[in-house]
């Protein structure tokens, strides 16, 4: 056991699992404050707008909650002018001896749209843009179930609450992050599953928690474990040294998997697997979505 508690390193000296830990830990203690407020915005949108105490104040005048949801009228109608403004992917030749090939291209690119059913995790994202303030996907290569020896492009919408960033980012487009990441929960067994050789270091993890340290399914903040339900938090994350990038994926006992990137640019630059954006960023990094500057409107409107 006290091996396993050593810090570890890939094989390139890149990432240590201390230094990974305190990154994401770093992402997550930063934004705390800004993600409860992106919780608020959802209720609102959901129309959760009253508090316990209005409610109650309400129902000893003998009144109904009523609400005038005006949030959610202007969400659903700008993810409805997304649908309606669509259009399929397109590559644009350089020059024109290039047009067979950006044709070529173009429908690849519309091939891997319809086989993933990008237009709608496009339009989760926006939405995300629009009240949290920030969403992504994750585009990898996988082996192709079809063909052997082949590899088809997945592409992964990331939930909102599963994104992390460098704290020090001030883009909306992420360009000047030193790292990004997401963040999972999964059952014990099935990370056995995934990690077959990690198995001390998801070992490590279930033992850095006590027994009594139990959460819902949105775990308590800073948590890696829960030993009553057996379950793992585990973590990817990219890092960007110098011109190069790496990923790792790892739990607080140690990497699980880990190197540099396999991925590439058209102009063969090393390439990061996750594209976050963001809808506006204040002053303090924080990220936010259009619904930000409705909220004292709504609660304007159902005050009168």
């Amino acid at each position: 056991m006290e091996d396993s508690l050593k810090p570890q390193q890939t094989d390139d000296g890149k990432l240590a699992v201390e230094d990974l830990v305190s990154m994401f830990e770093a992402a997550e203690e930063s934004s705390y404050e800004s993600r409860k407020l992106a919780e608020r915005d959802r209720d609102y949108e959901n129309g959760k707008q009253l508090t316990d105490q209005e409610i109650t104040a309400l129902a000893k005048r003998g009144q109904p909650p009523y609400i005038d949801n005006r949030i959610k009228t202007k969400v659903d109608y700008l993810v409805g002018l997304e649908k309606q403004q669509r259009i399929n992917p397109k590559a644009s030749p350089r020059t024109p001896l290039h047009e067979e090939d950006a044709e070529a291209v173009t429908q690849s690119l519309i091939f891997v749209a319809d086989k993933q059913n990008f237009d709608y995790k496009r339009s989760a994202v926006w939405r995300n843009l629009l009240i949290e303030g920030a969403g992504g996907f994750s585009v990898s290569a996988v082996p192709s179930k079809q063909y052997q020896g082949e590899h088809d492009i997945k592409i992964t919408r990331v939930a909102w609450d599963r994104m992390f960033w460098d704290p020090h980012s001030a883009e909306a487009d992420f360009d000047d992050a030193g790292y990004l990441g997401t963040v999972t929960w999964m059952e014990y067994d099935d990370a056995l599953a995934m990690y077959p050789d990690g198995g001390d270091a998801l070992e490590t993890t279930m033992a850095s928690v006590t027994a009594s340290d139990t959460y819902d399914d949105k775990p308590k903040y800073n948590l890696w474990a829960d030993k009553k339900r057996r379950r793992v938090r585990i973590v990817e994350i990219w890092v960007k040294r110098g011109d190069d990038w790496f990923f790792a994926e790892f739990t607080k006992g140690g990497i699980l998997k880990a190197g540099p990137s396999p991925y590439r640019t058209d102009t063969g630059e090393s390439d990061c697997g996750l594209f976050f954006q963001s809808s506006y960023v204040d002053r303090d990094n924080n990220r936010f979505g259009l619904v930000r500057e409705f909220i004292y409107l709504q609660d304007a409107i159902n005050k009168r």
